[in-house]
């Protein structure tokens, strides 16, 4: 079986997506070493 990925450039619409997902690796404390959420405008900075 094989699988296909497609690496392409983020734009503004992925930022809640984005997000939600690195929110969650802090909530979880398993990917980041960040402890308080991040929102959207840090995640825009970034």
């Amino acid at each position: 079986m094989t699988t296909t990925l497609t690496v392409r450039q983020t734009t503004p619409a992925d930022i809640k997506s984005i997000l939600r997902i690195y929110n969650q690796g802090i909530e979880d404390r398993i990917a980041t070493l960040e402890t308080e959420a991040k929102d959207s405008s840090y995640m825009e900075a970034w």
